[in-house]
């Protein structure tokens, strides 16, 4: 992991949590907990797989620091 990544675990840098995608774009929420973020981001994807066609969600669950770095955590429910 990286210096800032290590930091933001601590909390020093972290402004919030959110689920977002380049396409979909983000969830328009400031989640305080990496798990709600999460739910977030599964929640959507559930949603995209509801709609006809092929649609999925490309949300993905992110850290974001107080100086509006995102740092994608690694976590998209459809894998």
């Amino acid at each position: 992991m990286n210096d800032v990544y290590e930091r933001s675990i601590q909390g020093d840098e972290v402004s919030h949590y959110a689920s977002i995608g380049s396409v979909r774009g983000d969830c328009g929420h400031k989640h305080r907990s990496p798990r709600t973020a999460m739910s977030c981001t599964a929640r959507d994807q559930r949603a995209c797989r509801q709609l006809p066609g092929r649609c999925y969600s490309d949300r993905s669950t992110y850290l974001v620091l107080t100086d509006g770095t995102q740092i994608d955590i690694g976590w998209n429910a459809e894998g």
